[in-house]
């Protein structure tokens, strides 16, 4: 296990968000890394969690055939997956699952990052609404649909972003300052952070 990839679980684990990471280069691809978030979600513990493909969330709850489908593109070709899903916690309660897949680089590393929402007691079913709408306007709706799921998902992934760059940059200076002895006031993320935001920007954009 690379350091990268040990700063990259570090990094999404403490967020309070609901993150999975998965290896699609690992037959089956399991998940290797998740968030608090995320136990707190499902009640299972990460010891529990890493290992399995996320489909043990679903076991014995039906799916429809083209959500299935979708989600196995998803994972097999790194297409971007949206939906809800019927999932099942630790202690037997069904829940609404809104799930968002995408991929994630480090690096030269890829990942399948999940994103997922609680969302039992809102009244939304994407693949229900686009069964239900013309041919003509699915786009449109779809588009809808996916906006309206944007914000809270891009500011979870934005959050786990700046937390892996922060945690890949500090590993790096780290090996440095203890070579030479050197004391810095604060971790370099955070200085860099604060004296050169753009650069920040700028550097995470390339490393995530």
């Amino acid at each position: 296990e690379s350091v990268i990839e040990q700063v990259t679980l570090l990094a999404i684990r403490q967020l309070r968000g609901s993150l999975t990471l998965a290896d699609p280069t690992i037959p089956g691809c399991p998940l290797i890394g998740c968030s608090d978030g995320f136990q707190a979600m499902t009640g299972y513990v990460r010891n529990e969690i890493i290992g399995r493909n996320c489909r043990f969330l679903n076991q014995g709850v039906p799916m429809e055939k083209s959500t299935r489908a979708r989600l196995a593109r998803s994972v097999e070709k790194g297409t971007e997956f949206i939906g809800v899903l019927q999932n099942v916690r630790k202690n037997g309660e069904y829940f609404e699952n809104l799930l968002r897949i995408t991929t994630l680089s480090v690096y030269d590393r890829t990942y399948l990052i999940g994103i997922q929402a609680d969302i039992t007691h809102l009244d939304i079913d994407i693949d229900s609404t686009l069964a239900e709408t013309p041919m003509a306007a699915r786009s449109k709706v779809h588009s809808r649909l996916e906006e309206a799921t944007n914000t809270a998902h891009l500011e979870t992934l934005r959050l786990a972003s700046d937390r892996i760059f922060a945690g890949c940059i500090d590993a790096w200076v780290q090996m440095y300052v203890w070579e030479f002895a050197i004391r810095l006031p604060a971790p370099y993320s955070q200085l860099l952070q604060l004296l050169a935001p753009e650069d920040w920007d700028e550097e995470r954009d390339k490393c995530v």
